[in-house]
């Protein structure tokens, strides 16, 4: 049964909530069973996780606006991502350049670093899911790294790989530890790159939250876009948070258009 939502105080609207994923240290996969497998049957343990995703699954149609509640973690879907990029701004050049990110940073700083902060088996956020086709039940293996120019943070990137994916085309990609994603991805050309999207992220977004962490001055927004990857019909989410050192290095110059 879907648990009764919570309601905007002034509206009495229904407002969308979400567990907070980064609560604690990732659970051991069971040994024996392979990422995939051990994954599925993280699923079933706990009656809290099932819980979580009931309520993600009961709240996926709901809108809300004006709500605050950070100790629910609540994470809005009035304010989507979006296909175009509307105004002018310092992040445009970085947003809408439509080559390798990883590529242009590493022209721009030769010392670039990619640091894996986290890589393990996790439920994708709310507006993951339709991006993939997912059901909220369903895990994936999620994996966040830091991008850095001589200690400066530049970049926080998240991957969402969908567990189907594991077993075909993206096998190789939970092994790849501190190398960058989207070499990988942009170094097969098997791999289509499907539009960009994007989005303002504030203090409501759990992105943001994990992102501004590595920010000594922290700005009320963070800039943000994403795009999905498929091959063989196995979809990647890959999300870039530009943090504000980012401007500190000459803007990218657009890379001629991949092949859908």
């Amino acid at each position: 049964m879907c648990p009764r939502p919570l309601q905007h105080v002034k509206t009495g609207l229904p407002v969308v909530l979400r567990e907070r994923r980064h609560a604690g240290p990732l659970p051991h996969l069971p040994a024996g069973r392979g990422l995939v497998g051990g994954m599925t049957g993280l699923l079933a343990r706990g009656q809290g996780q099932r819980d979580a995703a009931d309520r993600m699954r009961c709240g996926a149609g709901l809108k809300s606006e004006g709500w605050h509640n950070p100790d629910l973690a609540p994470l809005t879907i009035m304010n989507p991502w979006q296909a175009t990029l509307v105004g002018r701004h310092p992040y445009r050049p970085w947003l809408t350049y439509n080559g390798s990110l990883t590529q242009a940073l590493k022209r721009r700083c030769p010392d670039l670093r990619v640091s894996r902060l986290r890589q393990g088996p996790g439920m994708p956020y709310i507006d993951e899911h339709s991006a993939l086709g997912l059901h909220p039940r369903q895990l994936s293996l999620i994996r966040d790294v830091l991008l850095t120019c001589a200690g400066r943070p530049l970049v926080y990137a998240h991957s969402v790989i969908p567990t189907a994916g594991l077993d075909g085309p993206w096998r190789n990609l939970s092994r790849l530890g501190n190398r960058p994603l989207g070499e990988a991805l942009f170094a097969d050309p098997q791999v289509q790159r499907h539009p960009l999207q994007y989005r303002r992220l504030d203090g409501r977004h759990p992105l943001y939250r994990a992102a501004i962490e590595h920010v000594t001055d922290k700005p009320p927004a963070l800039w943000a876009r994403r795009s999905v990857f498929a091959r063989d019909g196995h979809p990647i989410l890959v999300t870039e948070v530009f943090l504000p050192e980012v401007l500190r290095l000459p803007p990218p110059q657009h890379a001629a258009r991949r092949a859908r």
